[in-house]
C-alpha cells in the first residue's frame, strides 16, 4: 500500500502551501508589484530583497514616494506575513500595531481596523440583506401590477434606504478603498 509519506510527498506540501497562501493574498501581491512599478533604483532592489528574503533586515528608505504608496507597501507586507513597521518614509524591521480583521466581502478580500469596524460593518451587511429581500419582492410585484403613489412612495424609499447602506458601507471601508486607488502610469 502506498503512503503519502517521505521527502517529495512533503516538498509537494510545502509548495502547495506557498501556492495556496499566494493565491489568498494575491491582491496584495499585486499591490507590492505596483508599489515596485513606482520605485527606482536601490529602493526597489532594497524592497525586492526584503521581499524574497521573506523579512525587513534593514530600513527601506521611500523617500519621495507618495505616503499612500508607503502605507499601501507597509501594509501588504504584513498582509503576506512580512513583518514590516513604518517611520515616516521609511519600512524598518518590526510590526506596526495595525490590528487589521481580513474579511471576504462581495468577492472580494478586504481589510478593516479592528473589532468595532467588524461589527458597524456585519450590521450594514445585515440591513443591506434584509433591505434587498424587500426590494426584489416588491420589484417582482410591480412586474405583475400597478403601484399606487403610496405603495411607489414606500419603493422609492427603500431604494433611497439601500443607497443610504450603500455609501456607509463606502465610508466604513474608506481606507481599504483608498488603497486600491494606487496605479501605474505606463509612458507610451
Amino acid at each position: 500500500m502506498k503512503g503519502k509519506s517521505g521527502d517529495p510527498y512533503a516538498l509537494l506540501k510545502e509548495k502547495g502551501g506557498i501556492v495556496k497562501r499566494n493565491f489568498a493574498n494575491r491582491c496584495e501581491i499585486a499591490k507590492l508589484s505596483i508599489v515596485l512599478a513606482k520605485l527606482k533604483g536601490e529602493q526597489k532592489a532594497a524592497l525586492v530583497s526584503a521581499i524574497r528574503k521573506g523579512k525587513i533586515e534593514n530600513e527601506v528608505d521611500l523617500a519621495g514616494v507618495d505616503d499612500l504608496v508607503v502605507k499601501v507597501a507597509a501594509r501588504s507586507l504584513v498582509r503576506c506575513g512580512i513583518g514590516c513597521a513604518t517611520d515616516g518614509s521609511k519600512l524598518k524591521p518590526g510590526t506596526d500595531p495595525c490590528n487589521e480583521i481580513r474579511l471576504e466581502l462581495s468577492n472580494r478580500v478586504v481589510y478593516i481596523p479592528g473589532n468595532d469596524t467588524k461589527a458597524r460593518l456585519d450590521e450594514n451587511l445585515k440591513k443591506i440583506a434584509e433591505i434587498n429581500k424587500t426590494i426584489q419582492l416588491k420589484t417582482a410585484v410591480r412586474q405583475i401590477q400597478t403601484f399606487s403613489d403610496e405603495e411607489d412612495k414606500e419603493f422609492a424609499g427603500l431604494q433611497r434606504k439601500y443607497l443610504d447602506l450603500l455609501n456607509e458601507q463606502d465610508d466604513i471601508l474608506k481606507d481599504y478603498n483608498q488603497e486600491e486607488t494606487i496605479a501605474v502610469t505606463i509612458p507610451q
